[in-house]
């Protein structure tokens, strides 16, 4: 996807106590959601439905709001935004533990910039919003460290906008063209997200912003289910690539096609660039 299709910014007032009500589907989309839970039970088996891992899904939450915030926005700095946010509210769960660790063992929210950079090129393709995605917060992990997640929003959103400009060879105000009005855009996605909510309920509450984009959302909360169950240091992308394989022969409109694709690829990075695994541990 060329990088200037990242930037589309749509805006939305609608409230998000309201859970979407699911419309007839078109049978193309019917079609490609049983393909992708038929490889998720492939592969997986059917604890995808019946033994989904405990409280998982509250570090699952990183990549569903930066995929699910890319999908609906089409903007790669809004789900950097979003995913900065929802990883604050992810490290919370566990905030005892990383507040306790010793001077000498300092808990680092995202990976090793290797490991987080690495299986990104879903396809051959080294120009996703996956592998930007990762760049631009591990460019800004490096200069603010945990800091980066105590920043004012407005701060926040203006310095990945400039990271997103400086990497893309574009303009800051391309990418998050007001910053006053991107942070109450955000808060729409942000209030989506309530602590006793599972990805369901997540997922519906996105919906019930743009529910345009509700067909999309039911595919993608199928892969997001499938990414609980990668082991991210085994997996080298493969399962990535699997899912964009089944949505690439799939009929439904190359429009949705190109949301999922980002979708697939922000959720593949944002597993792999999060420190996730002392957060799991406690659980």
């Amino acid at each position: 996807m060329a990088i200037s299709a990242m930037f589309f910014i749509s805006c939305s007032n609608k409230e998000t106590n309201v859970i979407a009500v699911d419309e007839p589907q078109a049978p193309e989309v019917v079609a490609l959601k049983n393909d992708l839970k038929a490889l998720n039970n492939e592969l997986f088996g059917e604890q995808v439905v019946t033994k989904a891992r405990p409280k998982w899904w509250q570090v699952l939450l990183t990549a569903i709001a930066d995929a699910g915030v890319g999908l609906l926005t089409g903007n790669v700095g809004y789900a950097i935004n979003a995913s900065s946010l929802t990883w604050s509210i992810v490290k919370d769960f566990s905030v005892q533990k990383i507040e306790t660790k010793s001077d000498d063992d300092t808990f680092c929210s995202v990976r090793d910039s290797v490991f987080a950079m690495s299986h990104l090129d879903i396809d051959g393709n080294d120009n996703n919003d996956g592998v930007l995605h990762n760049q631009v917060v591990l460019n800004l992990y490096e200069r603010y460290g945990e800091e980066l997640f105590k920043l004012p929003e407005e701060v926040l959103l203006q310095a990945v906008a400039d990271e997103v400009a400086l990497l893309t060879g574009c303009e800051a105000n391309e990418v998050i063209p007001n910053v006053a009005e991107a942070k109450i855009e955000m808060k729409v996605y942000t209030d989506a997200y309530i602590e006793s909510a599972n990805v369901d309920e997540y997922i519906g509450r996105l919906k019930a912003v743009n529910p345009e984009k509700a067909d999309a959302l039911d595919v993608l909360k199928i892969t997001l289910e499938g990414f609980q169950f990668v082991d991210i240091k085994t997996d080298d992308g493969r399962y990535a690539e699997k899912v964009l394989d089944v949505i690439d022969n799939s009929d439904v409109s190359p429009d949705m096609k190109a949301d999922l694709s980002s979708g697939v690829a922000i959720a593949n990075a944002s597993t792999r660039l999060w420190n996730q695994d002392e957060l799991l541990s406690e659980r």
